[in-house]
C-alpha cells in the first residue's frame, strides 16, 4: 500500500492535487513437477485501478492503470 499526501503546485501553497492511495498485490507459489522446482508469481499493480497524478507537474502523465503480470520460473 502506497499513500501520497496532497501536493501543492503554487508558490502560496493554496492549490494542490489530491492525495491518493495505491494498492499493489503479489502472491507466489512454489511447487515441484517431475523433480523440477517451479515458482509461479502473480503481481497486480494498482489493484483498484485508482486514477491519480504522480506529480504536481501536470506535464507528467497520470499514474499507471491496473496491470497484471504472471511469471513461472523453472529451476534447473
Amino acid at each position: 500500500v502506497r499513500y501520497v499526501g496532497n501536493q501543492f503546485y503554487d508558490a502560496a501553497n493554496t492549490r494542490a492535487i489530491p492525495s491518493y492511495t495505491v494498492v499493489d498485490l503479489g502472491v507466489r507459489y512454489g511447487f515441484e513437477v517431475g523433480g523440477t522446482d517451479l515458482l509461479a508469481r502473480l503481481n497486480v499493480n494498482n489493484l483498484f485501478n485508482k486514477d491519480y497524478y504522480q506529480s504536481a507537474r501536470f506535464t507528467t502523465p497520470t499514474g499507471a492503470p491496473r496491470n497484471v503480470r504472471a511469471t513461472l520460473t523453472v529451476e534447473f
